[in-house]
């Protein structure tokens, strides 16, 4: 799994800025849904929304429909507005689309490679390599390692826009599976030493053996992870009132 997540801002604070129309408005809560600051069932209140934006109800009304529109919302009559979770093949449609522009980033990383850059990579690999043989480092702490890493690589592909649609992806996906793919200490030492592999390709300045690299990294990486996620078991679904239902 790869990906670069940004410190979501707290769902509860005002927001500073010309955030005032619906599409902004719509954007920063969008954010907020993939970050997990509003997670799934979440209530969204229109009166708590309008106070942090500062602006009406209206253009609040009409920034959730918008998020409707995207599938991220539900508005329910006399109720409001709800998060919904993305479906099973929305999250691998996700993941497949952000491994793609993952392995976009390496080739064009590779293009672009600086003796700064590769020192970079280095370093996060070799940190990979150390937490993989720690048998008491967390999945957590070694995702967030790796999207350390991936975060070198999207600052050097030379592509802004490129780098910010990866990361804008990243949580909605990255979320559901996410620390998963790096559950055992032996999945951890093989995600390191693909990465490892990954860096050399890049650093070595190959683009297209480092996008071919990059795609087995991250599809290897989704395959263990959905095969553990199916031992799990499912969550109660939403009843859409900010609880779960409980399972007959």
């Amino acid at each position: 799994m790869t990906g670069s997540p940004m410190p979501a801002e707290r769902a509860d604070q005002p927001v500073a800025g010309s955030a005032k129309s619906p599409p902004e408005i719509a954007d920063v809560i969008r954010r907020d849904i993939q970050s997990g600051a509003y997670p799934p069932g979440h209530h969204l209140g229109t009166i708590e929304i309008a106070e942090r934006f500062g602006v009406s109800r209206g253009p609040v009304r009409e920034a959730l429909r918008l998020l409707e529109s995207l599938n991220l919302v539900r508005i329910l009559p006399r109720k409001g507005a709800f998060v919904i979770a993305p479906g099973d093949d929305e999250i691998q449609e996700l993941l497949e689309i952000r491994g793609l522009l993952f392995a976009l980033s390496c080739e064009r990383a590779a293009r672009r490679i600086t003796a700064e850059v590769a020192a970079d990579l280095g370093r996060h690999a070799k940190r990979l390599t150390e937490m993989a043989a720690d048998p008491a480092c967390s999945p957590r702490r070694f995702q967030q390692g790796t999207f350390d890493l991936a975060e070198t690589v999207l600052r050097a592909c030379g592509s802004e826009r490129l780098a910010e649609m990866q990361r804008e992806m990243t949580f909605g996906a990255g979320i559901v599976y996410g620390h998963l793919s790096f559950a055992t200490q032996d999945m951890r030492a093989i995600e390191a030493r693909a990465f490892g592999t990954l860096v050399e390709l890049i650093v070595a300045g190959h683009p297209e053996e480092s996008f071919r690299a990059a795609r087995r990294v991250h599809e290897d990486g989704v395959r263990r992870g959905v095969e553990l996620a199916a031992l799990m078991p499912k969550p109660a679904p939403t009843d859409f009132r900010g609880k779960r239902k409980r399972r007959s």
